[in-house]
């Protein structure tokens, strides 16, 4: 029973450490990425348009916020809203990285045998 409550422990333990050292991510919804990917096709859509059906997925908006802020996009300034990164780095930029954001899920990591 103690290996039990041993195990309990250490996960709860790695999952606090992650937390705190900003470390933790969610993985972005394979329904939202592909739905991006839709929109950004469409010929109609609007950069409005493609910031709310984003903001329906916190995990992406996160996930496309880290990465418009990161050295890849070099931003003078840092990106604070969803809509600066649309109208900066424009609608096929936002796919891909949207469609980034679903690589841990096709690619999950395996410790190397």
């Amino acid at each position: 029973m103690s290996t039990v409550l041993d195990e309990t422990q250490r996960a709860c333990e790695a999952f606090e450490g992650q937390l705190v050292r900003c470390e933790l991510t969610l993985p972005v919804m394979p329904g939202a990425a592909s739905q991006v990917l839709g929109m950004t096709l469409d010929e109609d859509a609007n950069a409005a348009a493609l910031a709310r059906l984003i903001q329906t997925d916190a995990s992406l908006v996160g996930h496309i916020m880290r990465v418009a802020n990161s050295a890849l996009y070099r931003p003078s300034s840092p990106f604070v809203s969803l809509q600066q990164v649309i109208a900066r780095l424009g609608m096929g930029t936002i796919s891909e990285i949207a469609l980034a954001g679903l690589a841990p899920l096709c690619w999950p990591e395996r410790p190397l045998p």
